[in-house]
């Protein structure tokens, strides 16, 4: 009869247990569920915006490499245009020289030739006897050949000082001809120098600008992944305490469940106690 009532009671604490407590488990349950759910959500969406800065960092540092390179190529283009330019104000001084030799050289050309011009006209003013009266006027023989000689000597002088002149004077148109054509060809390169540096200063305006772009883009990320980083770190903090929440709901549940089945085991103890009391009673 004891083992009876026993088995009894434990039914009892049982179908009680079972009835209360998945009601309250199942309520919370669901929440926890919903709040994995947005928290799988939400860690989805900032792994996302990591990659994405992690892709942009790359993407920023490719591009600040470049502009040190860039950087460098202008320092070369700029020390390079400072010696054209050095060297194109020395062809320059060189040239204003050669053009000075030069007019001087014209200068002893057109002297040279004048000189020349009166002595022909002389000889032609005094008839072509003026060389051989000079020569009959002579005191002797030795005096005649001196004089013999001095007419060819003269005669070869201005020969030889015109041949002389306009050697200098090619020479001279040579070597201007050859440095203006130096100076021309440092003038293009400074020109493509120049052009370079135009080039390369807008590629690194542009970098600059790409720069700051991809700059901002990561700090808007960043700032992104914050709040998602806060909003998984709320969600976690609801999880927990939903999953606390559960837990102390079962623990009162299965407090309820208990003090249920021990009030229930009372009544039928009871009224069990009243039956037999009452058949007893008939019995007597």
């Amino acid at each position: 009869m004891r083992n009876k009532k026993c088995t009894s009671l434990f039914l009892t604490f049982l179908i009680a247990s079972l009835t209360i407590t998945p009601v309250y488990a199942s309520a919370t349950q669901k929440k926890i569920t919903e709040a994995e759910q947005q928290k799988t959500e939400t860690q989805s969406n900032l792994n996302a915006s990591q990659d994405k800065i992690s892709s942009l960092e790359a993407k920023k540092g490719d591009l600040e490499a470049y502009l040190t390179e860039l950087n460098r190529q202008l320092t070369d283009l700029s020390k390079n245009l400072s010696d054209l330019q050095e060297k194109s104000d020395a062809k320059q001084a060189e040239l204003q020289q050669i053009e000075k030799e030069l007019d001087d050289a014209k200068a002893r050309r057109e002297e040279q030739y004048e000189s020349m011009k009166l002595r022909i006209q002389y000889m032609y003013a005094n008839g072509n006897d003026s060389y051989m009266t000079m020569l009959t006027e002579a005191k002797d023989f030795t005096d005649f050949l001196n004089k013999a000689e001095n007419i060819m000597q003269l005669t070869k002088y201005d020969r030889k000082m015109l041949d002389l002149y306009k050697e200098t004077q090619q020479e001279i148109e040579d070597k201007e001809a050859g440095v203006k054509k130096e100076q021309e060809a440092l003038e293009e390169l400074k020109q493509e120098s120049m052009d370079k540096q135009a080039e390369v200063s807008d590629l690194v305006r542009n970098t600059t600008k790409q720069i700051d772009t991809y700059s901002s883009q990561i700090d808007s990320e960043q700032s992104a992944a914050k709040e998602l980083l806060e909003k998984v770190n709320s969600q976690e903090a609801v999880i927990d305490s939903l999953m606390k929440q559960q837990k102390d709901e079962e623990a009162a549940a299965a407090l309820a469940a208990q003090k249920a089945a021990q009030e229930e085991a009372a009544r039928k103890a009871q009224q069990e106690a009243a039956e037999q009391q009452a058949a007893a009673q008939q019995s007597a």
